[in-house]
């Protein structure tokens, strides 16, 4: 009898620890501890293993009764050599709650920033994006070790929370 093959199945999980209240020093390529080197990596980059060949990424927000914004740059690192850039997002909150309070909602729109050619060498997908629902980006990592999210935008009282669930 053959082998059956089996498809892994993750959770989700914050890619930050915890909840980023305050845009981040953006990395510039140029400035010490913020250089695309990957000794510069910032801690709170989410490690990989080899395992994994793609990855969902989803926003939490807390403390965020009604529409909320945020910009997000995503990063990707290799075991050895530079940053890569990967996508710059801007997300906003909707009507798509976390659980029963008025206050925890999810992402419910992902837009590309910039041109979809730019940054990631695969294509990028956005799904459920606009409706209401948990809007989701998804993309190939293959040969990163490390993702990091670099917020650069976000409403003031705002609490947001990346989670990833690679496969």
């Amino acid at each position: 009898m053959g082998e059956m093959l089996k498809a892994a199945v993750y959770k989700y999980e914050s890619m930050r620890g915890g909840d980023v209240t305050a845009v981040d020093t953006l990395l510039d390529g140029s400035t010490a501890g913020y250089t695309f080197h990957q000794s510069d990596r910032p801690a709170s980059a989410f490690p990989l293993t080899e395992e994994y060949v793609g990855s969902v990424i989803i926003f939490e927000n807390y403390d965020a009764s009604d529409a909320k914004n945020a910009g997000v740059n995503l990063w990707g690192y290799p075991r050895k050599g530079a940053a890569e850039f990967i996508a710059d997002l801007s997300l906003t909150t909707a009507t798509a709650r976390i659980n029963d309070s008025t206050t925890g909602l999810y992402t419910s729109k992902i837009t590309r920033v910039n041109d979809t050619s730019d940054g990631h060498v695969k294509k990028i997908t956005i799904r459920d994006s606009g409706n209401g629902r948990i809007a989701k980006v998804w993309f190939d990592n293959v040969g990163y070790q490390w993702l990091y999210t670099e917020v650069y935008d976000l409403t003031t009282g705002a609490k947001i929370r990346p989670m990833i669930r690679p496969f």
